[in-house]
């Protein structure tokens, strides 16, 4: 496992705050009930793994109670109170559907990871001596980049650094090595 950059700045995008209402309003859904009696809603028009709506019930707080509104694939409008979001792990235990590889993340894995430069987001990290970086969105499960990182941490036997950038945000952390597994 070679490093293959020595110094790469990570740009993780400028945090905008998205709203959900208006981001679910772009979307075309495919509405599935599950065997739990929840109604799923599920994005044809878009990246699949960008949101799963669980409606629990009239009950539900989802986006502080409010009412969406969902276009639905049939032509119909589907209005609801308080979705919440969900994962394609949950859709696909309540509804067999299996969206579970179908999250586009991109990542960079590396031996150091220093803050941000002052000014910029907080997320926007220069990494040293990359081991990993993606070069587009690649699709794959949810925690893609994480599980990477501890294969890494493992056969190195060091830790390592990561991030992840998602349609719904991203994160940064590190893995050290599975003391059962490692070299």
């Amino acid at each position: 496992m070679d490093i293959i950059k020595k110094k790469h700045y990570f740009n993780a995008g400028n945090g905008a705050i998205k709203s959900g209402s208006y981001e679910a309003s772009l979307k075309t859904y495919k509405k599935v009930d599950g065997k739990s009696g929840k109604t799923w809603l599920i994005p044809i028009n878009l990246d699949p793994s960008s949101i799963h709506v669980d409606i629990h019930d009239s009950n539900s707080k989802g986006y502080a109670g409010s009412i969406l509104s969902f276009d639905l694939d049939t032509g119909d409008t589907y209005e609801v109170k308080g979705p919440w979001n969900s994962n394609p792990e949950a859709l696909f235990q309540d509804t067999k559907i299996d969206l579970r590889n179908k999250h586009k993340t991109y990542g960079i894995i590396a031996l150091k990871r220093n803050s941000p430069p002052k000014g910029s987001f907080h997320m926007n990290y220069t990494y040293e001596d990359v081991l990993y970086l993606d070069k587009q969105k690649i699709e794959g499960t949810f925690n893609r980049i994480d599980d990477l990182a501890q294969k890494f941490a493992d056969k190195l036997d060091t830790r390592v650094f990561y991030q992840v950038v998602t349609a719904g945000g991203g994160c940064a952390g590190s893995q050290t090595p599975n003391k059962k597994t490692s070299k």
